[in-house]
């Protein structure tokens, strides 16, 4: 789905936005503004810039993601 001028504002899809805190590419804040934008968005930051965040953070958060949308089923984690 692409966004013109109006943003996405009337998308009530599930959406999470990952962004790294550090990002000198793409400011954090511009991540902030679109999960703000969007009705049913979380945002998550990670410690990283730009395209260098950890493949396991990233996965785990997409993970999560399919998990709590209900696309995947829930992984069994280790305690602790």
């Amino acid at each position: 789905k692409r966004y013109g001028h109006g943003g996405c504002s009337g998308d009530t899809s599930r959406m999470t936005v990952i962004h790294g805190r550090s990002d000198a590419v793409i400011p954090h804040s511009h991540g902030e503004r679109l999960a703000r934008a969007a009705a049913n968005a979380q945002l998550v930051s990670l410690e990283c810039g730009h395209n260098d965040c950890l493949p396991e953070a990233y996965r785990a958060e997409l993970q999560r993601f399919f998990e709590q949308a209900g696309i995947l089923p829930p992984m069994a984690r280790s305690p602790g």
